[in-house]
């Protein structure tokens, strides 16, 4: 029984994993200005926020990927170099 029990909660976990990634998949791709636009905001709430420089660039990605999810956008790996 605890077999069949692990085995169902296995199941459910990887059909639930499956169902992010295909919801992720299918979300739309944030334009560049969209994203730059949310990378100022969320520096400056860093800024605001006075988060140290060796956790600025995760914090601002993790803000940025937030407010993306928020949007109905997928997120992103890294941060757009803004010159």
């Amino acid at each position: 029984m605890k077999a069949i029990s692990a085995l169902l909660v296995s199941a459910l976990l990887s059909v639930s994993v499956m169902a992010n990634e295909a919801a992720e998949e299918q979300s739309p791709v944030a334009t560049l200005d969209e994203v730059v636009s949310l990378l100022n905001d969320c520096s400056a709430r860093a800024s605001e926020q006075s988060v140290a420089d060796e956790d600025l660039e995760q914090f601002v990605l993790d803000c940025v990927n937030e407010q993306l999810s928020d949007m109905g956008y997928q997120q992103i790996e890294s941060l757009p170099v803004v010159e």
